[in-house]
């Protein structure tokens, strides 16, 4: 289940990350660490973008934002995945329940940005129909477009 994050959810979420390699794998170089949960709402501006969080049975498995950035056009940012539960299916859950909340929203295109190092993750995003668009060699990183069937 998909529902709006509230500020308990955080404290859960920080959890999840170990270190500061970590906290900027999913953040970039947005996120402050160590974490705290006052420090979190303000770089991921929680209160200004669409944050969710995601469960299974009522408990937390994963965290997304989506930022708008133009007109129909959102960023899917800072999408997490309980340790845990990472390689068993739960990031297509997400990802599923994700793309159904943007297509019915009005979003013709949704743009993220990945490591390349993040096979997983890149072969998550194709899998939902996303495709590379540009690299950035300085970040190490790949940014991928999907646009509304």
């Amino acid at each position: 289940m998909m529902q709006i994050a509230q500020y308990d959810d955080l404290k859960t979420i920080i959890k999840w990350i170990k270190s500061s390699g970590e906290a900027k794998l999913w953040g970039r170089e947005k996120i402050r660490y160590p974490l705290s949960v006052e420090t979190l709402i303000d770089d991921i501006k929680f209160s200004s973008h669409h944050s969710y969080s995601f469960f299974s049975d009522g408990k937390l498995f994963g965290f997304a934002q989506i930022i708008d950035i133009e007109e129909n056009t959102g960023l899917i940012a800072r999408v997490i995945i309980k340790p845990e539960l990472r390689g068993t299916g739960y990031g297509k859950r997400l990802f599923k329940a994700l793309i159904r909340h943007c297509d019915s929203n009005c979003y013709a295109q949704l743009t993220l940005k990945v490591y390349k190092s993040n096979s997983p993750a890149i072969n998550l995003y194709r899998s939902f129909g996303f495709q590379i668009s540009k690299k950035d060699d300085l970040h190490e990183s790949l940014s991928m477009n999907r646009f509304k069937k």
